[in-house]
Protein backbone atom coordinates (compact mmCIF):
# COMPACT_ATOMS: atom_id res chain seq x y z
CA UNK A 1 0.00 0.00 0.00
CA UNK A 2 1.14 3.35 -0.91
CA UNK A 3 0.81 6.26 1.51
CA UNK A 4 -0.55 9.26 0.09
CA UNK A 5 1.77 12.37 0.31
CA UNK A 6 -0.59 14.27 2.27
CA UNK A 7 -0.57 11.68 4.88
CA UNK A 8 3.04 11.59 5.46
CA UNK A 9 2.64 15.49 5.54
CA UNK A 10 -0.11 15.07 8.90
CA UNK A 11 2.34 12.20 10.03
CA UNK A 12 5.04 14.41 10.69
CA UNK A 13 2.96 17.43 12.04
CA UNK A 14 1.30 15.43 14.40
CA UNK A 15 4.49 14.14 15.36
CA UNK A 16 6.19 17.12 15.86
CA UNK A 17 2.68 18.13 17.93
CA UNK A 18 3.58 15.27 20.23
CA UNK A 19 6.97 15.76 20.91
CA UNK A 20 6.42 19.48 21.49
CA UNK A 21 3.45 19.01 23.95
CA UNK A 22 4.32 16.30 25.86
CA UNK A 23 7.32 16.99 28.21
CA UNK A 24 8.55 13.72 28.68
CA UNK A 25 10.33 12.35 26.25
CA UNK A 26 9.11 9.64 24.24
CA UNK A 27 12.41 7.69 23.00
CA UNK A 28 16.29 8.70 23.86
CA UNK A 29 17.49 11.43 21.07
CA UNK A 30 19.27 9.45 17.99
CA UNK A 31 17.75 6.26 18.84
CA UNK A 32 14.57 4.98 16.75
CA UNK A 33 11.11 5.47 17.81
CA UNK A 34 9.89 2.79 18.91
CA UNK A 35 7.64 0.58 17.27
CA UNK A 36 4.72 1.05 19.45
CA UNK A 37 4.79 4.40 18.64
CA UNK A 38 4.96 4.53 15.04
CA UNK A 39 1.74 2.37 15.30
CA UNK A 40 0.47 4.93 17.34
CA UNK A 41 1.14 7.82 15.03
CA UNK A 42 -0.15 5.73 11.95
CA UNK A 43 -3.36 4.71 13.59
CA UNK A 44 -3.69 8.36 15.33
CA UNK A 45 -3.28 9.94 11.53
CA UNK A 46 -5.78 7.25 9.86
CA UNK A 47 -8.28 8.53 11.91
CA UNK A 48 -7.01 12.48 11.46
CA UNK A 49 -8.32 11.88 7.96
CA UNK A 50 -7.00 15.01 7.07
CA UNK A 51 -8.39 16.83 9.52
CA UNK A 52 -6.55 19.66 11.71
CA UNK A 53 -5.62 19.09 14.87
CA UNK A 54 -7.53 22.26 17.33
CA UNK A 55 -6.24 20.66 20.19
CA UNK A 56 -3.35 17.68 21.53
CA UNK A 57 -2.87 16.88 24.76
CA UNK A 58 -0.74 13.37 26.39
CA UNK A 59 0.74 12.02 29.20
CA UNK A 60 3.24 9.23 29.82
CA UNK A 61 4.12 6.60 32.77
CA UNK A 62 6.66 3.93 32.85
CA UNK A 63 4.47 1.38 31.08
CA UNK A 64 1.41 3.92 29.48
CA UNK A 65 1.07 6.61 26.89
CA UNK A 66 -2.10 8.25 26.55
CA UNK A 67 -2.67 10.97 23.79
CA UNK A 68 -5.76 12.96 23.31
CA UNK A 69 -6.84 14.71 20.04
CA UNK A 70 -9.31 17.12 19.06
CA UNK A 71 -10.72 18.39 16.04
CA UNK A 72 -13.53 20.43 15.37
CA UNK A 73 -15.44 17.13 14.79
CA UNK A 74 -13.99 14.68 16.16
CA UNK A 75 -12.59 13.65 19.88
CA UNK A 76 -9.33 10.78 19.51
CA UNK A 77 -7.81 9.03 22.45
CA UNK A 78 -5.03 6.64 21.48
CA UNK A 79 -3.23 4.85 24.36
CA UNK A 80 -0.10 2.39 24.57
CA UNK A 81 0.14 0.02 27.60
CA UNK A 82 2.22 -2.36 28.57
CA UNK A 83 4.96 -0.71 27.19
CA UNK A 84 8.00 -2.30 29.39
CA UNK A 85 6.40 -5.53 27.99
CA UNK A 86 7.32 -7.40 24.41
CA UNK A 87 4.16 -6.73 22.66
CA UNK A 88 2.54 -3.39 23.75
CA UNK A 89 -0.92 -2.82 22.75
CA UNK A 90 -2.16 0.45 21.15
CA UNK A 91 -5.36 1.08 20.69
CA UNK A 92 -6.38 4.14 18.97
CA UNK A 93 -10.03 5.56 18.42
CA UNK A 94 -12.10 8.31 17.10
CA UNK A 95 -15.87 9.46 18.37
CA UNK A 96 -17.89 12.39 17.08
CA UNK A 97 -17.85 15.63 18.50
CA UNK A 98 -21.02 16.14 19.55
CA UNK A 99 -20.48 12.96 22.07
CA UNK A 100 -19.59 16.16 24.55
CA UNK A 101 -22.30 16.70 26.97
CA UNK A 102 -21.02 18.79 29.65
CA UNK A 103 -17.61 21.28 30.26
CA UNK A 104 -16.60 21.92 33.76
CA UNK A 105 -13.40 25.07 33.95
CA UNK A 106 -11.49 24.96 37.22
CA UNK A 107 -9.11 28.41 37.12
CA UNK A 108 -6.23 28.67 39.49
CA UNK A 109 -6.50 32.71 39.97
CA UNK A 110 -8.79 35.13 40.96
CA UNK A 111 -10.66 37.35 38.71
CA UNK A 112 -9.51 39.81 41.64
CA UNK A 113 -5.91 38.43 42.87
CA UNK A 114 -3.95 40.20 39.97
CA UNK A 115 -2.74 43.49 38.98
CA UNK A 116 -4.18 44.24 35.54
CA UNK A 117 -4.96 41.00 34.91
CA UNK A 118 -1.29 39.63 33.76
CA UNK A 119 -1.72 36.46 35.12
CA UNK A 120 -5.76 35.93 35.01
CA UNK A 121 -6.86 33.29 34.88
CA UNK A 122 -3.74 31.63 35.76
CA UNK A 123 -3.56 27.62 34.84
CA UNK A 124 -7.06 25.75 33.69
CA UNK A 125 -8.18 22.79 33.74
CA UNK A 126 -11.18 21.77 31.68
CA UNK A 127 -13.26 18.63 32.74
CA UNK A 128 -15.68 17.12 29.38
CA UNK A 129 -18.67 14.25 30.10
CA UNK A 130 -18.85 11.87 27.00
CA UNK A 131 -21.06 9.74 25.86
CA UNK A 132 -18.53 6.62 25.22
CA UNK A 133 -15.44 7.77 26.98
CA UNK A 134 -16.38 9.13 29.99
CA UNK A 135 -14.67 12.03 31.89
CA UNK A 136 -11.79 13.45 30.74
CA UNK A 137 -9.99 16.30 32.45
CA UNK A 138 -7.43 18.11 30.56
CA UNK A 139 -4.69 18.85 29.85
CA UNK A 140 -3.53 15.35 30.64
CA UNK A 141 -0.39 17.01 31.77
CA UNK A 142 0.64 20.14 32.76
CA UNK A 143 2.17 22.38 29.85
CA UNK A 144 5.62 24.17 30.19
CA UNK A 145 4.52 27.59 29.47
CA UNK A 146 1.41 29.62 28.88
CA UNK A 147 0.93 28.22 25.08
CA UNK A 148 -0.78 25.21 26.73
CA UNK A 149 -2.71 27.14 28.81
CA UNK A 150 -3.82 29.54 25.10
CA UNK A 151 -4.50 26.29 23.49
CA UNK A 152 -6.83 24.57 26.44
CA UNK A 153 -8.78 27.92 26.68
CA UNK A 154 -9.39 27.79 22.81
CA UNK A 155 -10.68 24.53 22.89
CA UNK A 156 -12.88 25.00 25.58
CA UNK A 157 -14.52 28.21 24.30
CA UNK A 158 -14.89 25.90 21.53
CA UNK A 159 -16.49 22.94 23.69
CA UNK A 160 -18.96 26.01 24.66
CA UNK A 161 -20.00 26.85 21.46
CA UNK A 162 -20.61 23.41 20.68
CA UNK A 163 -22.85 23.07 23.57
CA UNK A 164 -24.63 25.95 22.72
CA UNK A 165 -25.86 24.61 19.15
Amino acid sequence: MTIPDELRDVAQRLHREIVQHMSLYMFQAGAPAPHWYGRMLSELVLLLDGEEIEYLTGIRNDTDVEIIVFTKRLLLRSTATDLRGDDPTVVSTAWPRDSITSATISAEESVFSNRAFADWPGRIAVTLETKGVGKITLPLERPNGRDGDTALHGLFRSVLEQLRA
